[in-house]
């Protein structure tokens, strides 16, 4: 089954190197754009009212999340400034 994949996959890089691509559509151009690509993450991002509350559970999840690395953060930086200086001592 994966050598009729292979022989398939073969083919079709034999024809595309093989021939020029047709011109891009005016509409396949402007989906390509930068600025389609801005209205489609625009679009993804727009949050419903319904969603709110969902979104606001997260944030609160996040920021919990957030002060649990920034204590580990600083006990790893304290624990490190006690590491050095003791080296520095028995240095």
């Amino acid at each position: 089954m994966n050598a009729l994949y292979v022989e398939e996959f073969a083919a079709n890089i034999f024809w595309a190197l093989s021939n020029d691509p047709r011109p891009l559509t005016s509409e396949q151009r402007y989906a390509l754009s930068w600025e389609a690509a801005m209205e489609r993450f625009e679009n993804a991002a727009l949050i419903t009212m319904d969603q709110r509350p969902h979104l606001q559970a997260l944030d609160r999840y996040l920021a919990s999340a957030i002060e649990m690395v920034r204590q580990r953060y600083a006990y790893s930086l304290l624990e490190l400034h006690f590491t050095h200086c003791r080296i520095i001592i028995l240095v």
